[in-house]
């Protein structure tokens, strides 16, 4: 797995946390632990009361809101946001999003959280990596910890193959696809966002974006060439479409990258 199918947005270790998050996730996700403390959590609707070790997380759609809960002073917090078409296929398996779960201290959830954000931090190819199997591992323990199956669900298992399958060039027929999942467009869309976080064409883009990434990280093709390869006719629109989702334009990405 590439390590670009993920990216690491920021992450800490914050061992008396007293902040107060109220806001809507847009564009990213973060998995979050307290490994000691009481918060009150509001997903939605939704309300928690959590005492002792515990992970949620955070993602797109619903309002999402906690802090140190009443009595309390801190608690001892730890948290990484990322985002990526990784995501999705950990959406399908089960992994990800989680409801709030209480973590087994047997697990030894800090110390390998630790070296997630450690290995997150140093932003280089191999420890992006590792940081990527870490949360991953991270993620499987507390799936076997529920017990539960992690099939996929058969719908968004097809819709993700058949995007994978696009990636370099044209686009899924939507209507077609949503025929096949005996739903409209329209569903297909807000059930694909609301497991994944983006539209099939926003994952899609993301699976273009992350295979550009790793191009031009991997190798010395002209702009021309990783632009067709991941599914782009014109080198301006892919340079265009690549600054807004990664922030800077493609030479230079590739110049930062190759030092």
């Amino acid at each position: 797995m590439a390590s670009t199918d993920i990216t690491f947005l920021h992450g800490q270790y914050v061992p008396r946390c007293t902040h107060y998050i109220d806001k809507v996730f847009a564009d990213y996700f973060t998995l979050q632990y307290m490994e000691q403390g009481a918060v009150a959590l509001s997903i939605g609707n939704r309300r928690y009361a959590l005492e002792g070790q515990w992970c949620w997380s955070c993602y797109p759609g619903p309002n999402i809101r906690f802090h140190v809960a009443d009595g309390q002073r801190y608690w001892v917090h730890r948290w990484i946001a990322f985002s990526g078409p990784q995501v999705a296929r950990w959406s399908a398996e089960g992994l990800f999003p989680i409801d709030p779960q209480a973590v087994l201290s047997d697990i030894s959830f800090g110390k390998r959280f630790d070296s997630l954000l450690k290995f997150a931090h140093l932003a280089d190819r191999w420890s992006t990596r590792k940081a990527v199997h870490l949360l991953e591992g991270l993620l499987i323990n507390l799936a076997e910890t529920r017990q539960m199956d992690v099939n996929p669900e058969v719908w968004l298992a097809m819709i993700l193959d058949q995007l994978e399958k696009h990636i370099t060039q044209g686009s899924p027929d939507y209507p077609k696809l949503a025929m096949q999942c005996n739903m409209d467009v329209s569903t297909l869309r807000r059930r694909f966002r609301k497991a994944t976080g983006s539209t099939p064409h926003e994952h899609l883009i993301q699976l273009r974006i992350s295979k550009a990434r790793d191009l031009l990280t991997r190798s010395d093709k002209p702009l021309k060439v990783i632009a067709q390869n991941c599914g782009y006719h014109d080198v301006f629109f892919f340079s265009r479409q690549f600054k807004q989702w990664v922030g800077m334009p493609p030479a230079r990405y590739r110049a930062d990258r190759q030092g």
